[in-house]
């Protein structure tokens, strides 16, 4: 959290909520990797979908077009897309 926090320049408000966010979607990631390829799949882009919302309501548009590249790297390093 605290790297992520660094990289958008987060205030300290936006850090507690993204920490919330951050917390929900791993969670919800780990909750998927119990599933099989199709439904894993799913729930993934479901997870993706549901982080990209919270997190486009949070964040300024520098810090969200910054956090969407981040985590399309971090998928895509991952093998998750």
């Amino acid at each position: 959290m605290k790297k992520l926090s660094q990289a958008l320049g987060l205030s300290k408000d936006q850090v507690e909520g993204v920490a919330e966010v951050h917390k929900t979607f791993s969670a919800e990631m780990l909750f998927a990797a119990q599933y099989g390829k199709e439904e894993r799949a799913k729930m993934v882009e479901k997870a993706i979908q549901k982080d990209l919302a919270y997190m486009n309501y949070m964040l300024s548009d520098s810090q969200y077009r910054k956090y969407v590249m981040l985590l399309n790297v971090t998928l895509h390093n991952r093998g998750l897309k």
